[in-house]
Formats: structure tokens, sequence, C-alpha cells
């Protein structure tokens, strides 16, 4: 298609010897929310606030839902369409308080605060990537905001509450000087992935889906400054550029890798697929994945747990006891698993 960003990716993992350097995992077991008076249609990230799932629903006219844990009632809101409340695409979801989250409309680049204490309220909207495409945004301390896109030159992008860019940060990775000489915006769209932050909003984690990296960082005095990045194995792609796009597809034998990530400000969440993506396209199915692993901010691998069910999307709860999960069974439904026993 013309005129448009090719966000379609394809990717070659190489594996950094995963299998090899598996270590014996502990199974842990899920139960299951049985929600009473409503369903999901098709989830998105989910995020755990105010002892609630908050999650994306990329399928139904309201496009987001809560779910009360303890009562099992899912409750739906935030219209799709575009009035000066709706929302056109809402992409990615923050906690940011006990009672409030942040989420990224993809289509209209902007960050919308909202909160849900006593009842959902938007608090506040900042168009935060006006001019510029970007995958994702997170809310930092410090009332800066945190951009990932194919910028020209840079991963990141920093601007404040009216989506004045303020400063840019490192490259997207590349494996050799052959890669390194791809431009940046172009080598973007093989590194795709997801961005986590930590409860304090000054850490965040970098994992693509496809290639076996952790990029770990830190805000602090309005710079991003890097913690450790661990870098095993990088997608192979060709990259297609004209007609005013641009994409990067690669083989559909390829592996996929971390799909989804969750953090606190103790450790880090990461969920593992090692499915071949054909397997994902022939069977007409969500990504996902039971292998998760378990590091802390300084790029230890702590633990490496087995679920007993395949999850899509992970969020986990601020005191680390509780690992929630989007399963696909085959309907999406909410699971959660207790990791307050695992030693």
């Amino acid at each position: 298609m013309k005129n448009c960003i090719y966000l379609v990716f394809l990717f070659l993992l190489l594996g950094c010897n995963y299998q090899s350097n598996q270590k014996k995992h502990v199974q842990i077991t899920h139960k299951t929310i049985n929600i009473k008076n409503n369903y999901i249609g098709k989830a998105g990230p989910i995020i755990f606030a105010n002892n609630k799932i908050i999650g994306i629903d990329f399928m139904l006219d309201t496009c987001f839902f809560y779910i009360d844990t303890e009562k099992g009632e899912l409750c739906r809101f935030g219209i799709k369409g575009q009035g000066a409340n709706d929302f056109l695409y809402p992409y990615t979801l923050q906690q940011l308080s006990d009672n409030t989250f942040g989420v990224y409309d993809l289509t209209a680049k902007k960050f919308s605060e909202i909160n849900i204490k006593d009842s959902i309220k938007l608090e506040q909207k900042h168009y935060v990537s006006k001019d510029i495409m970007s995958f994702n945004f997170k809310k930092l301390s410090n009332n800066r905001y945190l951009g990932f896109g194919p910028y020209k030159n840079e991963m990141f992008i920093i601007t404040d509450s009216l989506g004045i860019k303020i400063n840019a940060f490192y490259e997207f990775p590349y494996k050799d000087n052959n890669e390194k000489a791809t431009k940046n915006h172009l080598r973007s769209m093989a590194y795709q992935g997801t961005i986590s932050t930590n409860i304090s909003n000054n850490k965040f984690i970098y994992t693509p889906t496809f290639g076996d990296i952790i990029h770990l960082y830190k805000w602090e005095n309005d710079s991003i400054k890097i913690i450790c990045k661990i870098e095993c194995s990088y997608p192979s792609y060709t990259i297609e550029e004209g007609g005013g796009g641009f994409g990067a597809p690669l083989n559909p034998n390829n592996i996929a890798g971390y799909i989804s990530s969750a953090a606190t400000d103790q450790y880090i969440y990461l969920l593992y697929s090692g499915t071949k993506l054909i397997d994902f396209i022939k069977e007409k199915k969500e990504f996902c994945g039971n292998t998760l692993f378990i590091y802390n901010w300084e790029g230890k691998k702590l633990k490496e747990l087995k679920l007993d069910i395949e999850c899509r999307y992970i969020t986990i709860s601020t005191d680390n006891k509780i690992l929630w999960g989007i399963a696909y069974n085959p309907d999406p439904e909410l699971v959660y698993f207790d990791l307050s026993k695992i030693d």
C-alpha cells in the first residue's frame, strides 16, 4: 500500500542457544477468573491497577474493559470515534498510580490519563507525537514522555506534555556494520516490540518481538541511560521503501521471542513464545507463549517458569505476587498464577 508505513513484520530468531542453555524450569498452574456478566472480544495489552485488570479490546466498539478480580465482573468504557473524548486506535497501556492509568492512541498520536478510583474519568489528553509516527509512548517522571518509533536517527525521543521534542537517544539495534548502514527508520520496522516501565516510571525495558534482545534503561537527570544490553540474536530481514511507504518483510519460518512484558520497581517479567511465525499464520491464532523469565533491573535472570497454559499478554501485581494473563481457550479469558510460593 502507498502513503502508509507498513507495520507488518516477519523475522528470523537465531536463538542465543536458548534450548542448550535452558535450565530446569518450574511449572506453575493457573486459575481462571470466571467473568459472570460479560465477555472479552479481542484482548489487547492488560495492566493491574486498583485491584482491577484493565485491558484494551481491539474488536468491540467500547475499546477498554476492566475486570473486578474479586467479584469477577467486567465493565466496559471508552468509545471508538472522532469525538473529543473518543479514541481512534488505543494501542498500549501504562499504570501511572493505584488509581490512574495511561493509554497511547496510535492513530490519534495522543496519550490519555484515566482515573478509575470511584468512577471512570478521563482526566487529560495530550498530543505527544503530533508530527511523527511512533509505535509507543510512555509517561516518565518529571512530566516527560518517552516515544519509541521509526525516527530518522534515533530509537527514543523525549517530549513534553505538548508534544514538543526535547531530546532523542540511541539508534535501533544492529548485528554488524552492514546492518548499521541501513537507515535507522527502516531498521526500526524489524525491531518493533514492547516497552514496559517500572512503577516509579524511571526505568524501562525494551524487547523486540523477534530476535533475542533485552535492553534496560533508566531515566535520570533528563537523560536516558543504559543499564545493560543483552543481545544474543537479531532478526534477518529485507527492506522495502517506495511509493510513500516502507517496511521490513522477513521469513515466516522465524521464531517469535518475547511477546509481552511487565515490570515493577524490583523485577521484570518476560513472556517468551518460541513458536515459528508460520505456525501462528497457519492456525490463524494470536502470538502466545508459556515460558516466563524473571529478571532484576541489573539484567540478571533470576527464574525461568513454565506456565501450564499459553498466554498472549501478561501483567503483574504491584507486590510481585500474582501474574495475570490473557489466554485463548479458545476464547480470551483472564487467568492468574500465584508466584508467592515459588522459591
